[in-house]
Formats: C-alpha cells, sequence, structure tokens
C-alpha cells in the first residue's frame, strides 16, 4: 500500500481542498478577516439563535477542548463577534450571543458553508451521504479506542 492509497492521507488531501474552496467563498463574501474555527462558531449560533447557547454546548458541539474554546469565545467578543449574556435559567452560567454586527456576518458564513456543501455532495445521492457519515463515524470511533487503548 503506498501513502496515497491510505484513507489518513485521502482525508487530509480531501480537507485540503475543501479548506481552499471554502476560504474562497469567505474572501469572495469579504470575511476574509474572520478565522475559520469563529466561523464555525457564528454558524452554530446562526443555526441556534432559538435555544440558549453555552459554551459547553460549542465545545461539544464542535470537537473543542475547555480552553481552546474558552479562548475563542474571548477573541471572538473583543472582536464583538459575540456577547455573553447571563441565562435566565440559570444565573451561574452565560449564554453566547450572536452580536447586532455579527448576525449578518454569521448569515453570510452559513450561505457560505450551504454553497460549498450543495457543490461538494453534487452527484451523491440522500443513502450515500448516510453511507458516507456512518462510515465517517466508524472512522472517528476507530481512532478513539486507538487512543483509549494508550491510557
Amino acid at each position: 500500500m503506498t501513502i496515497q492509497q491510505t484513507i489518513g492521507f485521502q482525508v487530509k488531501q480531501l480537507a485540503n481542498q475543501l479548506n481552499r474552496v471554502a476560504q474562497q467563498q469567505i474572501s469572495q463574501a469579504g470575511l476574509i478577516e474572520i478565522p475559520e474555527s469563529q466561523q464555525w462558531v457564528l454558524s452554530y449560533l446562526y443555526d441556534h439563535q432559538t435555544k440558549e447557547i453555552f459554551q459547553s454546548d460549542l465545545q461539544q458541539a464542535l470537537g473543542f477542548g475547555k480552553s481552546t474554546i474558552s479562548e475563542l469565545l474571548a477573541r471572538m467578543q473583543k472582536n464583538d463577534l459575540i456577547r455573553l449574556k447571563q441565562s435566565a435559567k440559570d444565573h451561574r452560567r452565560k449564554q453566547v450571543l450572536l452580536t447586532t454586527t455579527s448576525l449578518q456576518k454569521a448569515a453570510i458564513v452559513n450561505q457560505s458553508i450551504s454553497a460549498v456543501e450543495k457543490q461538494l455532495t453534487n452527484g451523491l445521492t440522500n443513502n450515500r451521504l448516510t453511507e458516507l457519515f456512518q462510515l465517517i463515524q466508524q472512522l472517528k470511533q476507530n481512532l478513539k479506542n486507538i487512543n483509549s487503548n494508550k491510557e
């Protein structure tokens, strides 16, 4: 088996191509100053505007560590992309919200993501997409098992 025939190599190549296309879309939309990880947060908050979203929700949904998400949110707050508000349900927790400024940016990010996703999945049936997601989940689980076996 050559390196090009490994799953890791193919996934990395796909990720690189996807990143280039996504950055091109974002650049055309004039949002190049917003890093990719912040775009994910904006998109998630935009998709869940009707729910109370907390740091732990973002951490779990996007797969970031606690310190990483804390630093990310601090930068976003400094750049007026998010604001924190005391939760109405639990006064110990702070809800993460889009700002008026970032609402439009988040909508553009979502439109860009949708456009890339549409191009990426062109020609794939729903069954093939379901199978792809199942395969990806299996690969993730296999990697988790490798890590847990080392502990």
